[in-house]
């Protein structure tokens, strides 16, 4: 322990020296001296400033180190060491956090104006806007009313909507500068997931930090962000979380570990997108069963907390599966029994190494030039550290290598669609998991959980000391020992940061959006509630139309309602040239059109022949129609009608009509009208959520009290194993 608080000295003493270099150029720069030599030779005082701290400096490290070998010295530190274990845990965490919100920072300007860069970027925050109707209308976010004619929103599989980091930095900073800092908080997540399973696997310091500010760089997150989807870099880094505890819980068969597994398996299926969702459980949970045969005792019983876990998860997550089951078979979404995207197994393996740019956007080893589906890189160092990790395996742990090695192929076959075209013999749905590919982005972390390994492995080794000996006073003149490879070290595990960074920093950027977008979008506002439509695949276009609560009945989505047409629409912004005497034409700017349907409105009463308009406001899952004197009839509101919505007429309930759209029978005369979204799939999937949350808070405080998380306890059990 002693020899790691003395490497933690020695890198705080090198970025001091570091930083002094640093200004001590930028001073000779300034005052306009030609060289260093001049510099010094001006300034006597610093020379002996420098003779004097210098040789103090040298005389205090040796004293320090010749102290260091005394017995009652060597247990001073080592008991201080433990009672600092936790506080050492929370700045090697703070380590990690400030360095991904350097990587991120591109994300910290809050103007309404930049966006983080990605085409797609727009669309795949579209959902998060449910919220904004929390503070307006309450229960109404139960429902979606931004697109399409509306759907159930927590049933809803592509957004990210009901992650609690999202939630959060929606209400605090809003859906725009929200996803800004989910994007942060993302990059934080991967660093602080591949610390955890360093720490858990009993890893010193230096693998820990190392590994996290890999992990924060790797481009399994920010490659992604080459398309901008929000929810993929985000569902990655849930994801991520999922392998500590897990492989914990087959290491120690703890309680709470079981807990912890659940709750981060019931956070990453909350994370939206559902392909990284797809890779954990083909991939990455199955490999969990490697740590269930032959065990004795009370690990015999393992299994058994590996399904408590998956309990959990099912409660956890129950706010969004059990909507999301209810409303399952009428959802239509676009499959590709081909797999046409996906790269083919053997080259999987070569995205960690590939940090050309250009590369993917060709298609010598990928099938489509997309880089946000194969950009995976890590660079060699991590992927040679791992490569030693076979020669370091004691016995006693070949489990957990195993471990890693069936995961990283689960979900390689599973990105390359091997094992996708298998289970769709079966099950056909499997076609849907259309780019499978982004999958991959599971393997970086167990790549460098054999990395960290691997290196964790090399500075335990008991190095030979190499003396240089002067052959007259018979006295060593230099010393290298264990601490002198760290250093040695320290170059080429900088280097594969550096490395990564870079590449990392090529999609992690942001695009400052036009103002006039906002104006253009003005011009579609309508008096009450009717659908408008965008401009063809304008992505760009969503975030001021949904700022200004509009409801576009186009728009973009991965999948559709089954046998439901799109609302027709009132207002309409194009591209495509039209002329300018049409009669629905209104302006033209920019070479962008705007035309107006006026018939089509948002409610109205059909009685006989005639079609009578009423206003309509809607918010959400809340809709109030007020129509004028009418004969009777029924009165039509362009609202996909499902299961959950119920009407009232003059504060008097009254049953739906069977259609498509909502639809009450309209009594003679002037009325007025209430629709209320209230679904009961909603309100179960809460209650199971609370009961998640409480039971894992239950389950928490009756553990044992020697079922106790600290990373000593479990370092010592392993170094047990490794040391019969």
């Amino acid at each position: 322990m002693a020899s790691n608080n003395m490497i933690v000295f020695l890198c705080f003493i090198i970025l001091i020296c570091s930083g002094y270099l640093i200004w001590f150029s930028i001073s000779v720069k300034r005052k306009g001296y030609s060289t260093i030599k001049d510099f010094l030779h001006e300034d006597k005082k610093r020379i002996v400033w420098l003779k004097k701290h210098g040789k103090l400096f040298i005389d205090r490290v040796g004293i320090w180190r010749r102290k260091r070998s005394l017995p009652w010295l060597r247990r001073s530190l080592k008991i201080s060491w433990i009672k600092d274990i936790r506080v050492g845990y929370f700045i090697e965490v703070l380590i990690i956090i400030i360095w991904a919100i350097f990587v991120g920072r591109a994300y910290l300007n809050l103007d309404r104006l930049v966006w983080p860069g990605g085409p797609e970027f727009a669309s795949s925050i579209q959902t998060n806007y449910i919220w904004t109707n929390l503070p307006k209308c309450g229960t109404c976010v139960f429902w979606n009313g931004f697109i399409r004619g509306g759907s159930p929103a927590f049933a809803d599989m592509q957004g990210s909507m009901l992650y609690p980091l999202v939630i959060i930095f929606t209400f605090i900073m809003g859906t725009l500068n929200g996803a800004k800092l989910t994007l942060i908080a993302s990059l934080i997540m991967g660093g602080i997931a591949q610390w955890w399973l360093s720490k858990v696997m009993g890893f010193g310091r230096i693998p820990r930090i190392w590994g996290g500010l890999l992990a924060v760089v790797g481009a399994h997150l920010a490659g992604r962000m080459e398309l901008g989807v929000v929810g993929v870099v985000l569902s990655t880094a849930a994801c991520s979380l999922v392998i500590a505890p897990g492989i914990a819980l087959g290491l120690t068969g703890k309680r709470r570990y079981s807990i912890l597994l659940g709750i981060t398996i019931g956070l990453a299926l909350l994370s939206g997108q559902g392909y990284m969702q797809v890779g954990m459980i083909l991939g990455i949970i199955p490999a969990f069963l490697i740590f269930l045969p032959g065990r004795q005792g009370k690990m015999k019983c393992i299994w058994k907390e590996y399904l408590l876990a998956g309990f959990l998860a099912f409660l956890i997550a129950g706010i969004f599966l059990i909507p999301m089951i209810h409303f399952y078979p009428n959802i239509v979404k676009e499959t590709d029994p081909s797999f046409i995207v996906a790269q083919a197994f053997r080259f999987i393996p070569l995205n960690h190494l590939i940090n050309d740019v250009n590369f993917y956007y060709n298609i010598s080893l990928i099938p489509k030039p997309y880089p946000y589906l194969y950009t995976n890189f890590l660079g060699w160092i991590p992927i040679v550290l791992a490569i030693l990790t076979l020669r370091f395996i004691p016995r006693s742990r070949f489990r957990l290598f195993l471990f890693f090695i069936v995961a990283l192929i689960l979900v390689y076959l599973t990105a390359s669609a091997d094992l996708l075209k298998f289970i769709m013999r079966f099950f056909p749905i499997a076609a849907a998991v259309r780019n499978s590919p982004q999958i991959s982005g599971l393997a970086n972390p167990l790549i460098l959980g054999l990395s960290v390994w691997g290196l964790d492995a090399i500075l335990k080794n008991k190095w030979p000391r190499i003396a240089f000996i002067n052959s007259d006073t018979n006295h060593s003149i230099i010393n290298i020992r264990g601490n002198t490879y760290l250093l040695i070290l320290a170059i080429p595990l900088i280097w594969s940061i550096k490395e990564a960074y870079n590449f990392g920093q090529t999609w992690l950027v942001t695009t400052e959006i036009d103002a006039s977008i906002y104006q253009k979008v003005e011009y579609l506002q309508t008096d009450q509630s009717e659908w408008i439509n965008l401009p063809y695949g304008a992505h760009y276009w969503m975030i001021p139309a949904l700022e200004t609560n509009l409801k576009f009945s186009g728009g973009i989505r991965t999948w559709i309602w089954r046998e439901r047409e799109n609302p027709p629409i009132n207002q309409e912004a194009t591209f495509d040239a039209v002329e300018l005497g049409a009669t629905n034409f209104i302006r033209e700017i920019d070479g962008l059109y705007y035309l107006s349907h006026y018939e089509n409105e948002y409610a109205f009463i059909q009685s006989g022949d005639q079609k009578l308009a009423c206003k309509a406001q809607a918010i959400g899952g809340n809709i109030d129609v007020d129509c004028p004197y009418s004969e009777k009839g029924q009165l039509f509101v362009y609202e996909n009608n499902w299961t959950g919505w119920y009407a009232w007429v003059d504060q008097i309930e009254t049953p739906l009509r069977l259609s498509v759209w909502l639809s009450v029978d309209a009594p003679a005369g002037k009325h007025t009208y209430q629709f209320r979204y209230r679904p009961w799939d909603v309100w179960l999937g809460i209650l199971l959520t609370i009961l998640g949350i409480m039971l894992c808070m239950m389950l928490w405080i009756r553990a044992k009290q020697t079922d106790n998380l600290s990373n000593d306890i479990l370092i010592s059990s392993l170094m047990a194993e490794d040391n019969p």
